[in-house]
C-alpha cells in the first residue's frame, strides 16, 4: 500500500514521500485503501493485472529472502489437504501462494477464478488426492478481477449458489480475513442454513472488525483467538496429526513426548496439557480399580502380578510427568499436587490385605520419577507440590501424602520381599533397589551419566526420609523416631567407610546456605534450617542404629 501511495504521489507531482499515509490523508481527505489506490492508478482490469504482477511474482532476491513464496500457514494448510481434512479453500487473494503450496506436496488442485470454472469443476465429494481452490475475487493474471467496493458488493447468481452449497455442506475456518469489504460473502454466510451440522470457526487477533462481529452472531459460529496465521495453522495441522495417529493405534511413546513438549513450549497450551494429564490420570484410575478388584478376589494374584499391571497402566503418565518435571517451570507446579491426590484416591479402603496397600504404588512411582528430576535441578517449588502439599484421606482422617507414599507403607506385610527383584527376600531395602533399577532407563535421558543419576536418587530418598520425620514427628524430643530408609543406607560395602556420602554433604550445604535457600522459602522443614538440622541429626542416629543391627547380623 505504501508503494502504491508513492506511485499516486508521482502522478500528483511528488518525487519522494517521507510519510506516504499522512500525505494521502491531507491530499484526499480520507484514509488510503487498497481498492481506491488501484482505481486511482489504472482504470482497466488489464492495467490492474500488470500492476499487481510486480507484487506477486517473486524475483531471485525475493526467493532467497523468503518473500512472495508460501509461508508456514500455506504449508500447514497444504498438509491438511494431503491428509484429506481440507477439500475446499476459498480465498479472496489474487496471489498463487496456496496453489504453489499444494503443488509442492504433489497434488494438482482444481482452481476456480471465474464463475465459468464452477461448471467444469467436479463435485467436492468426488475429488480424491486434490482440492478445490476457489479464488472468489479472481487471479492476478486474469483480467476479470474483483477488488473495488462496487465489484465486491454483489456476486453473479452462479457464484452465490456455489457458495451456498459449500457453506451448507462443509464446516468453515476463516483466517486473515476482516470481511470489511466482502459484503457479498457476509450475506451468503448469513443465509447459511441454521441447521447446518458443521460450525464456522472465526480466527482473529486483536480487536474484531464490525463485519466479523456480525459474523459471530450467526448460529454455530465459534471465535478462536490466534497470535498469527502461521502459528494457528501449524498447531492445527500438528493436533490433527496427533489425533489421527491416536485414532489408528495407541499413542506411541515418541508421539506422546512430542505432543507434551509442544504443549510445554508455549504457556498458552497449559489447558491442553492439563486436559491431557487429567484424561490420562482418569484412565489410570479406572484400569487400576479394575485390577485391584480382580486381585483381592483371586488368591492366586501375587504382588508381582499387580505391580506389573500397574506399571503398564501408568506408562503414559510417567512419560508426561517426566517431561513436565524437566521442561516445565513454576507455573506447572499445581499439576503435581493434582496428580498425586488423584492417584491417592483409591477404591478399596483398609489394610486387611497387603494387595490393597499396593493401590498407592502408582502414586509412589510418579513421586519418584518426577521428584528425582525436579531435585536434580533444585525445582523446590514443584517439589513442594509433589511431596509436601498433597493430602489424602484415610477413613476421613486427613493425612499428609508422605505418611502413605513411602516404600514401607505401600509394601506392607512382607510384600516388599515378594517383588520381582533378585534376592529380594534377603535385602534390607528391596523396593528401593527395585525402583533404582526400574527408573534408571527412562530417567537416563535427563542425566549426564549413571553416577549423576545414582547420587540424585539417593539424595531424593534421603530427602523423603527427612520429610517423613518432619511431618510425622512434630516434637523430635519425645522418644525414638522411625522413617522409611532407602538403599542409600546399605549400598556401601562397609559401614566403616570413612567418606561422607553425597546426600549428607548436600544437606550440610543446604544448612550452610541458610533460610534464603529456595528449599526453605517453599516451606520445607517449616521454612527453618534449624528444623532441617534436627531432622537430619535424628535420621543419622536412626541410620547408625539400623546399621549396627545389620553388622551384628
Amino acid at each position: 500500500m505504501l508503494d502504491l501511495i508513492q506511485r499516486v504521489g508521482k502522478i500528483n507531482g511528488e518525487k519522494k514521500l517521507d510519510n506516504p499515509v499522512q500525505w494521502y490523508q491531507e491530499k484526499f481527505g480520507k484514509e488510503p485503501s487498497y481498492d481506491t489506490l488501484l482505481d486511482e492508478l489504472t482504470s482497466s482490469q488489464a492495467g490492474r493485472r500488470d500492476l499487481l504482477a510486480n507484487y506477486f511474482e517473486p524475483r531471485e532476491a525475493d526467493i532467497d529472502e523468503g518473500r512472495k513464496i508460501p509461508q508456514a500457514a500455506h504449508r500447514a494448510i497444504a498438509s491438511l489437504v494431503k491428509t484429506g481434512y481440507i477439500k475446499i479453500i476459498i480465498t479472496t487473494n489474487f496471489d498463487r501462494l496456496i496453489e504453489t503450496a499444494v503443488y509442492d506436496i504433489g497434488f494438482h488442485p482444481y482452481v476456480i477464478f471465474h464463475e465459468s470454472g464452477i461448471r467444469s469443476c467436479p463435485p467436492p465429494a468426488h475429488i480424491q488426492h486434490s482440492c478445490i481452490i476457489f479464488k472468489i475475487h479472481g487471479d492476478y493474471l486474469d483480467t476479470q478481477l474483483r477488488n473495488t467496493p462496487e465489484e465486491l458488493a454483489r456476486y453473479p447468481d452462479l457464484i452465490n449458489q456455489y457458495l451456498d452449497r459449500i457453506f451448507d455442506e462443509f464446516g468453515l475456518i476463516t483466517c486473515g480475513w476482516s470481511g470489511e469489504y466482502d459484503c457479498a460473502i457476509i450475506e451468503r454466510l448469513k443465509a447459511r442454513r441454521s441447521d447446518s451440522p458443521y460450525p464456522i470457526y472465526v480466527s482473529s487477533r486483536g480487536k474484531k472488525k464490525p463485519a466479523i462481529q456480525e459474523l459471530l452472531k450467526i448460529p454455530n459460529t465459534i471465535p478462536v483467538e490466534i497470535s498469527d496465521a502461521d502459528d494457528f495453522f501449524e498447531k492445527l495441522s500438528e493436533n490433527v496429526t496427533f489425533l489421527m495417529e491416536h485414532n489408528k493405534e495407541p499413542l506411541t511413546d515418541e508421539l506422546l513426548v512430542i505432543r507434551v513438549r509442544k504443549y510445554l513450549s508455549d504457556t498458552k497450551n497449559q489447558i491442553k496439557l492439563w486436559e491431557l494429564l487429567n484424561t490420562e490420570v482418569k484412565s489410570v484410575q479406572e484400569k487400576n480399580n479394575n485390577e485391584i478388584l480382580r486381585a483381592i478376589s483371586k488368591t492366586s494374584f501375587t504382588v508381582k502380578d499387580l505391580m506389573a499391571h500397574f506399571e503398564t497402566n501408568i506408562k503414559n503418565l510417567e512419560i508426561i510427568c517426566m517431561n513436565v518435571a524437566f521442561f516445565g517451570d513454576q507455573s506447572y507446579s499445581p499439576f503435581f499436587r493434582s496428580i498425586i491426590e488423584q492417584l491417592m484416591t483409591v477404591q478399596e479402603k483398609g489394610w486387611y490385605n497387603k494387595l490393597v496397600s499396593l493401590q498407592y504404588y502408582p502414586a509412589l512411582l510418579i513421586a519418584y520419577i518426577s521428584g528425582i528430576i525436579l531435585l536434580k535441578d533444585d525445582k523446590f517449588s514443584q517439589l513442594s507440590e509433589l511431596l509436601l502439599n498433597p493430602i489424602c484421606y484415610d477413613y476421613n482422617e486427613r493425612k499428609p501424602s508422605i505418611s502413605i507414599i513411602n516404600t514401607r507403607t505401600v509394601f506392607r506385610d512382607s510384600a516388599e520381599k515378594q517383588i520381582d527383584y533378585p534376592n529380594a527376600e534377603n535385602l534390607y531395602a528391596p523396593v528401593s533397589e527395585y525402583l533404582y533399577h526400574r527408573l534408571k532407563d527412562p530417567l537416563s535421558t535427563f542425566f549426564s551419566n549413571e553416577n549423576h543419576y545414582s547420587e540424585t536418587f539417593d539424595l531424593f530418598e534421603y530427602l523423603l526420609s527427612l520429610i517423613y520425620i518432619d511431618q510425622i514427628y512434630p516434637d523430635l524430643s519425645k522418644g525414638r523416631i522411625w522413617s522409611p530408609i532407602g538403599r542409600y543406607n546399605w549400598k556401601r560395602e562397609s559401614y566403616y567407610n570413612e567418606k561422607t556420602p553425597f546426600f549428607e554433604q548436600k544437606v550440610e550445604q543446604w544448612l550452610h546456605q541458610g533460610e534464603n535457600l529456595s528449599l526453605f522459602k517453599e516451606g520445607f522443614f517449616q521454612a527453618s534450617p534449624e528444623r532441617l538440622n534436627q531432622c537430619h541429626q535424628g535420621l543419622l542416629l536412626l541410620l547408625k542404629s539400623s546399621k549396627e543391627q545389620w553388622i551384628r547380623i
